[in-house]
């Protein structure tokens, strides 16, 4: 495997990394038992090896996926306070009550609720659905026009 960090520790530590066919070669170390570090990102390996004079050895390295594990604790410092500029998917009786325009229909409260828009030719559009495709509720009432939708 390309570009993985090898590193020897033994009678001296050395350090490379591997070359473009996943090879690696370290000259000139003094005879003794080495442990094979190697680290490639998600990858590790290990092994021993023992060299001794005069001699040069070959070693198949086999490369195994770490696990990974994240944590993440949350704790609370303050008692929560609900922000009022959040936009909510229901209007109620409060909101109603302190609409300037209390005395209209409730159509036009209507473009207040998130994704609720009035369409150029004056009918409210709901998620994307003209006023004769979705049903309206009135305190839990349907009062959908049974005969336009």
């Amino acid at each position: 495997m390309p570009g993985v960090r090898v590193v020897l520790h033994g009678p001296i530590t050395k350090e490379t990394e591997s070359d473009a066919q996943g090879a690696f070669a370290i000259d000139g170390l003094p005879p003794g038992t080495y442990q094979i570090e190697a680290n490639a990102p998600g990858l590790s390996g290990g092994l021993a090896v023992d060299i001794t004079s005069g001699t040069s050895s070959t070693v198949s390295l086999e490369m195994n996926v770490i696990t990974v594990s994240n944590s993440i604790n949350v704790t609370a410092t303050e008692d929560f306070v609900a922000d009022e500029s959040v936009q909510h998917n229901t209007i109620n009786q409060s909101v109603v009550e302190r609409a300037s325009n209390q005395d209209e229909k409730i159509e036009s409260l209507l473009p207040l609720v998130p994704g609720v828009v009035r369409g150029p030719d004056g009918r409210i559009n709901m998620k994307g659905a003209q006023a004769t495709q979705a049903g309206w509720l009135v305190n839990s009432t349907n009062v959908t026009d049974p005969a336009t939708g």
